[in-house]
């Protein structure tokens, strides 16, 4: 968990403006992703730490999730845009034979 926040600048940033603006729970956080679990137990209690380090997992897995799930619409989306060409050009050729029939009928 430390190694994403310290990775993820932008969440990082964020929530150092949220604690620079007085947010206590912006600050806590910021003080449990610079110590040990230990030390981060012995001053917010292990039970709230354990949920916290639960929630976090919760949400990378709902992430986790939901990127595989964006992969699978785009896929679906890029098989839908080559459908709809394919669709477009075989109405283009019918639209083309019915004019050479339109254009055959009035010469006759």
């Amino acid at each position: 968990m430390k190694k994403y926040f310290s990775q993820n600048k932008e969440v990082l940033n964020l929530i150092s403006n949220k604690a620079s603006q007085g947010n206590k729970d912006a600050v806590d956080f910021i003080e449990i992703l610079t110590q040990s679990y230990d030390q981060a137990i012995a001053k917010h209690t292990k039970n709230n730490i354990d949920l916290l380090i639960f929630a976090y997992y919760g949400s990378k897995k709902t992430l986790d999730k939901f990127k595989e799930l964006e992969q699978a619409f785009d896929a679906e989306i890029d098989s839908l845009e080559m459908h709809k060409a394919y669709y477009d050009k075989e109405t283009q050729k019918e639209i083309d034979e019915y004019k050479i029939k339109i254009d055959s009928l009035k010469k006759e």
